[in-house]
């Protein structure tokens, strides 16, 4: 969030998971009023928000402000909006004091500044360096690009692929990087390129996952510790006492972070506190509109935060290619999550998700919203229906090997993580019991999203075939040949 001000949670309205084992937790915060201003007045007390600007009140008009202007009390601008609004870095027109004023952006300001240029003067500059060093290529990239498209070269990649409707910025000054430091943003925004070009994931020298430490996903990791500098969510939030540069955590990066997740402040998890901090405030789910609750856990479906998903795949259809129900074309058509009964008709997409819910030790009983917990059914066109339950939790799933080899996971590999984390329900049916045994579990990184956090996939084949089922399949009538009268 660009600014802490209300406790506000948000979670979807009509999931159909709502009632069940696994509703679809709330992203944000459910404290009250009162306590979240008390929150926000401690962190303005503490060292992390002393001197911290505010946002300047914008109905009071122009010509009724005083000097300095009046503030909205209470409202806390991140440093993502303080350093993007660089042109009003240095006055009050949106903030009161000027960041330029400020004792804690002051300090921000020069630790960047002594970093860039002394890389290794103190333990943070290591990581400042490294996210520098990401953006000043990504930045050479675009400006390479643009020279590429002026007389006598002019290579039409500027405005044909990128679309970029103004020239580069040229130069640079220490205002605009930081405010794509704070941001993560390329440099396309800048020349109104399209939205998906030269993005900071594509950046030339970053974009092989191989090539640790200098891949985009390490650099991402490094920027996320600078947010989370030193250790915020145990309280650990750097200094900057002048006696202890070479400390291990001296120096800090972004205050907000500390007041957004800081367990001395508002303590708040599951809700953004920088522009990518996309692990703890982003999901996706079902439903047909929005929950907002300000103040508390009213009316949310579930009172427990978001977890992460688990992404339930399965095969669409089963062509039989021999015997005597050779050429029946069989479809998976309906599943259920966290109930006995397939109720969902299946949509054109083949993956549904279930939250994974909270996990305990390994031994303590299963938390009630815990994905363990809920029962997947499938039924086909033959109303066979197929039952199973994760036999334990998704952050323990085996993890896809990166680079992946070819082939993977071989048949064996696909029965061992079976074996280790499905539990098909009882049934007589042998063709059901030899498709239950190939569902096979895997969490690994989407290297095509490196903001994304980890992702937990269950695999499902087509539906069985019909070679030892207890009730026979059964072959649609052929349709009778048309006849003409003449």
């Amino acid at each position: 969030m660009n600014f802490a001000y209300m406790p506000t949670a948000i979670a979807p309205f009509n999931n159909p998971l709502n009632d069940t084992c696994c509703a679809v937790g709330w992203i944000g915060s459910i404290d009250p009023v009162e306590k979240t201003f008390q929150q926000i007045t401690n962190w303005r007390n503490s060292s992390l928000g002393q001197n911290w600007p505010l946002f300047v009140d914008q109905s009071i008009r122009g010509d009724k402000r005083t000097n300095p202007p009046a503030t909205v009390p209470l409202k806390v601008p991140s440093a993502l909006e303080i350093f993007k609004n660089f042109n009003a870095f240095n006055d009050t027109s949106n903030f009161v004091p000027a960041p330029s004023q400020s004792a804690q952006l002051i300090r921000l300001n020069t630790l960047w500044e002594q970093c860039f240029t002394t890389p290794a003067l103190y333990q943070i500059c290591g990581r400042i360096t490294e996210v520098n060093n990401l953006l000043l290529a990504n930045y050479q990239n675009y400006v390479n690009v643009y020279n590429a498209s002026l007389p006598p070269t002019k290579d039409p990649t500027w405005t044909d692929v990128w679309g970029c409707q103004e020239p580069a910025v040229t130069p640079i000054t220490e205002r605009v990087f930081l405010a794509h430091l704070y941001g993560w943003s390329p440099w396309n925004a800048d020349s109104k390129c399209k939205t998906d070009v030269s993005l900071l994931e594509q950046t030339p020298g970053y974009t092989d996952p191989t090539k640790k430490p200098h891949d985009y996903a390490t650099v991402k990791g490094e920027f996320d510790q600078l947010q989370y500098w030193k250790d915020v969510r145990n309280g650990n939030y750097g200094q900057w006492d002048k006696d202890k540069t070479g400390a291990a955590d001296f120096g800090q990066f972004d205050p907000y972070v500390g007041l957004v997740h800081g367990p001395d402040f508002l303590n708040a998890p599951y809700a953004y506190a920088y522009s990518v901090d996309d692990a703890v405030g982003n999901m996706q789910a079902d439903g047909n509109g929005l929950i907002i609750a300000v103040g508390g856990p009213q009316h949310l479906p579930n009172i427990q935060p978001v977890t992460p998903e688990v992404q339930f795949s399965f095969g669409p259809n089963t062509k039989v290619e021999s015997g005597r129900f050779a050429g029946l074309n069989i479809t998976m058509d309906a599943y259920s999550r966290c109930d006995a009964t397939p109720e969902t008709p299946n949509p054109s997409f083949l993956t549904f998700i279930v939250p994974s819910g909270n996990e305990g030790k390994v031994g303590d009983p299963i938390p009630s919203n815990s994905v363990v917990n809920c029962h997947i059914a499938m039924r086909d066109s033959q109303g066979r229906v197929y039952r199973y339950h994760l036999g334990g939790y998704p952050s323990q799933f085996p993890k896809k090997p990166i680079p992946t080899p070819e082939g993977w996971p071989d048949d064996a590999t696909q029965r061992l993580f079976n074996s280790q984390f499905v539990l098909c329900d009882s049934t007589p049916d042998t063709d059901i019991q030899g498709w239950c045994q190939h569902v096979w579990p895997y969490q690994e990184k989407d290297t095509s999203n490196p903001h994304l956090p980890t992702l937990y996939k269950v695999i499902m084949q087509g539906p069985a075939n019909c070679n030892w089922s207890q009730t026979p399949c059964q072959v649609p009538p052929k349709a009778a040949p048309e006849t003409t009268s003449k």
